[in-house]
């Protein structure tokens, strides 16, 4: 009877979690762009460009651990436009480094909002913004997020 009992909870309890529910993933990816903030000529690709694509990196400090993340050169996939595709999975608000050369380092963070699913899936959250070296606000949700560097 018991184990009768305990097979009835478990289904009350779990439910859609047996279905097949469909789970948003976390949006955390984007395409960036870092630009001349005069002229907005690209600075990573084209003939203005004065840093290697493939030696930029992103990074957090946590504690004593280096967290580097997903960053490659790509060809945005709605057009013909070049890019570097980030992949950023980091707290709200914690700040993410963008390692341009060995004496360029500025300061990303990466803005979130969190939405509840339900019992059957985890939480997801999707980038709402991201603000550079602490004082300019990025939006995100255009084809690029565009960083203006001033050189």
């Amino acid at each position: 009877m018991k184990l009768f009992l305990y097979a009835i909870l478990f289904f009350i309890f779990s439910g859609c979690c047996l279905t097949e529910s469909k789970c948003n993933n976390d949006y955390t990816t984007f395409n960036l762009k870092i630009v001349d903030a005069t002229s907005g000529k690209d600075l990573v690709f084209g003939s203005a460009k004065i840093y290697n694509a493939d030696s930029i990196k992103l990074f957090s400090l946590m504690g004593v651990d280096t967290i580097k993340y997903f960053c490659q050169p790509t060809i945005a996939s709605y057009g013909t436009d070049s890019a570097l595709f980030v992949d950023v999975h980091v707290p709200s608000n914690y700040p993410v480094y963008l390692r341009l050369n060995n004496s360029d380092i500025d300061t990303l963070q990466i803005l979130y909002s969190t939405y509840d699913q339900g019992r059957c899936c985890a939480d997801y959250k999707i980038m709402n913004s991201i603000i550079y070296n602490n004082n300019n606000s990025l939006i995100t949700g255009n084809a690029f997020v565009v960083i203006p560097k001033n050189n």
